[in-house]
């Protein structure tokens, strides 16, 4: 589970992944919740899920006007 507002070069450094993977998706954002913004276009609501190749970003707790939680899984932990 990661905090909405983690930056997705440390995702990347702490799930030992290519530090460009989510290039291509990202945008403007630099953070977790931003990536999930830049994909839906407006804040989720809780358990709402994201699929990107091997990623699954499901939305944990947010806020009004906030991402707070995301809890990514990979495929290969499903």
């Amino acid at each position: 589970v990661f905090e909405g507002k983690t930056l997705l070069h440390d995702v990347c450094r702490i799930l030992d992944i290519d530090t460009s993977t989510f290039d291509d998706i990202r945008g403007e954002s630099d953070s977790v919740a931003g990536l999930i913004l830049e994909i839906k276009g407006i804040i989720p609501k809780v358990e709402t899920e994201v699929d990107y190749g091997n990623y699954k970003f499901k939305v944990v707790a947010v806020s009004k006007r906030r991402i707070e939680k995301v809890l990514l899984t990979t495929a290969s932990e499903e």
